[in-house]
């Protein structure tokens, strides 16, 4: 992740959680580094209703950088959210279709915990 960062710091943001689920750290962290810096007019963020979306920390924060959440309910992020149905599925489609292109190429080493090693260059 680090070098990641190193390398597209300053095209793109770049951040993970151990578990690779969102939590708040990293909530608050791109309300920062991302929406913060984004535009200095009052706007709407619309997102779901996981936990760390609606912590009072996160909810102060949007409103430092004059965002007022509006919290969808579960099951109903596709109707409001249209990234989510039409440009994040052709984007995960074809991340999909480059991971599995390159999982199926070459041989790939692993920890001994059965993880598998990124070498450099492999990117």
């Amino acid at each position: 992740m680090k070098l990641l960062n190193e390398e597209f710091k300053a095209k793109c943001a770049v951040a993970s959680s151990s578990n690779g689920w969102m939590n708040e750290e990293l909530a608050l962290d791109w309300v920062r580094s991302v929406l913060g810096k984004f535009s200095f007019t009052r706007r709407i963020l619309a997102w779901d209703s996981f936990k760390c979306h609606v912590m009072e920390t996160v909810k102060q924060d949007l409103r430092t950088s004059k965002i007022d959440p509006l919290i969808i309910p579960g099951g109903c992020t596709k109707y409001i959210q249209a990234p989510d149905v039409v440009c994040n599925k052709l984007f995960k489609a074809n991340v999909t279709e480059k991971y599995d292109e390159w999982m199926a190429g070459a041989a790939h080493s692993s920890t001994a915990a059965g993880n598998m090693v990124l070498h450099p260059g492999e990117r």
